[in-house]
């Protein structure tokens, strides 16, 4: 009985709320894919915690308010993911996402966002506001300009 405990406590800190996969701040750059939009991942167990809920309040607030014209523009999607599901085990796999999980995928360029996210959330959504807006901005920045590199054109400058 104690190991039927144990072996609980273990899939559900698995899979419950939290960052443990934060440490994985990933920038990779291994696939880059011009054609995509940037994707706004929100990955999550079936649960979610008070903390995980100010976080998809907090990124739909941003995108609704700043980033209308770009989402109904197809240069933005978010997706809504429940990791718990067996169809998304690719996309965990993908970004090397072991819990509730924000991330940006800019046709490659992967900024995991967990950290900030978990730490802001509930204490401070101004501050997560203000990391998701200059991070999605830079990735909107980094889109175009690999649109504008297959184009044949020049790079442009990027800014901070």
């Amino acid at each position: 009985m104690k190991r039927l405990f144990a072996i609980g406590i273990v899939l559900l800190s698995l899979m419950g709320c939290g960052s443990r996969n934060a440490q994985k701040s990933t920038e990779s750059t291994s696939e880059i894919n011009s054609d995509a939009a940037v994707e706004v991942f929100i990955i999550h167990a079936a649960q979610r915690c008070a903390t995980c809920k100010a976080i998809d309040a907090v990124v739909a607030e941003v995108l609704e308010n700043d980033f209308s014209d770009d989402v109904k523009a197809g240069k933005i999607v978010f997706r809504d993911v429940d990791g718990s599901k067996q169809e998304n085990r690719e996309l965990l796999t993908k970004y090397e996402i072991y819990s509730t999980s924000l991330v940006l995928d800019a046709g490659g360029k992967v900024t995991n966002l967990t950290n900030d996210a978990f730490q802001y959330a509930l204490s401070n959504p101004d501050k997560l506001k203000e990391i998701l807006r200059a991070n999605i901005s830079q990735a909107l920045q980094i889109m175009e300009w690999l649109q504008t590199l297959l184009d044949g054109g020049t790079a442009p400058v990027l800014t901070a």
